[in-house]
């Protein structure tokens, strides 16, 4: 089995460099604005692979109104100044997020990390996905940070961290297309051994499980969150109703001719009991030999 066991957030809302390591069940408690579902959204950012067709920000509080937050504003760490959301400010000015989620191979101990990067600025009206990454081994937050003084750090920028984790001989791999490539490549190395997770549906559920719903009906859960939505195809549709039609249609033609069958059986049968009743015959024998058979005669009228 594969669990999650860090998450690493570096200039991500209003978190300016945190490490949340996990054991087992885990929840996330605190008041309003104190960041919960900033952790969620973080999760399915890296595991979305940063594609905002597939993020759904907040999605247990915002069930049917898609949220107005944005990556660039996660970034910055925006907040709303009332609460309407109508006003808001960014706390910093620039920033390089990282949020980096590390799991582990309970079987074995080893350990995968995937990641994203992005760099914003207060100037600039979108972020900007520095780096998508897969690193084979458990990635903490020091390997993102430099010292620059007693109390102060700073974030290294993604060719910098890639150059120090291979100098370690950690695997890295950032040469990824596109978010979709990402995906599938962290699918596959999350994936138990023989049972490779598939992209579009890993998606779908993990979207679904995000919601926080109460599942009431087993049914209508199986139907909503786990089967897939077969597009209908008008045409076969047709074609099938008509095949089934058909098939009626001749089914009682069949049971017809075979009630005709059955009538006509019936009045075989009366004849040849019949004919068995008006010719009436007996037989009359010898000696048995072995030549010799009985001979039957037929009782007939003499004629005149």
């Amino acid at each position: 089995m594969i669990e999650l066991r860090r998450i690493i957030l570096i200039d991500w809302y209003l978190f300016r460099a945190q490490q949340v390591d996990l054991r087992g069940m885990t929840a996330i408690i605190g008041p309003n604005g104190a960041g919960k579902s900033a952790i969620i959204d973080a999760v399915q950012t890296v595991l979305s692979g940063a594609s905002m067709a597939s993020i759904r920000f907040n999605p247990s509080a915002q069930s049917n109104v898609r949220s107005k937050r944005t990556l660039r504003d996660y970034c910055l760490g925006v907040v709303s100044l009332d609460e309407k959301g109508e006003r808001s400010e960014p706390t910093r000015q620039h920033a390089y997020t990282y949020i980096i989620l590390v799991f582990e191979d309970l079987a074995d101990g080893s350990a995968v990390s995937l990641g994203v990067a992005f760099s914003a600025s207060a100037s600039r009206s979108d972020e900007s996905c520095e780096a998508r990454f897969i690193a084979k081994g458990a990635m903490a937050k020091d390997d993102i940070l430099a010292a620059v003084g007693d109390d102060e750090v700073e974030t290294l920028q993604w060719h910098a961290v890639r150059t120090a984790l291979r100098a370690r001989h950690i695997e890295v791999d950032d040469a990824f297309s596109s978010a979709t490539d990402f995906v599938a490549e962290s699918l596959r190395a999350l994936s138990p051994a023989g049972f490779p997770l598939d992209p579009r549906r890993f998606q779908k559920a993990f979207r679904n499980a995000l919601l926080l719903k109460p599942v009431d009906n087993p049914t209508d859960f199986v139907r909503n969150y786990v089967l897939d939505v077969q597009p209908l195809q008008v045409d076969r549709l047709r074609l099938g109703i008509e095949h089934w039609r058909s098939l009626t249609r001749r089914i009682e033609e069949l049971r017809a001719q075979s009630a005709s069958l059955a009538g006509i059986l019936r009045i075989v049968g009366r004849a040849v009991e019949n004919e068995k009743s008006i010719r009436p015959s007996s037989c009359r024998s010898g000696p048995a030999t072995p030549n010799s058979l009985p001979r039957c005669t037929s009782r007939t009228r003499p004629q005149r």
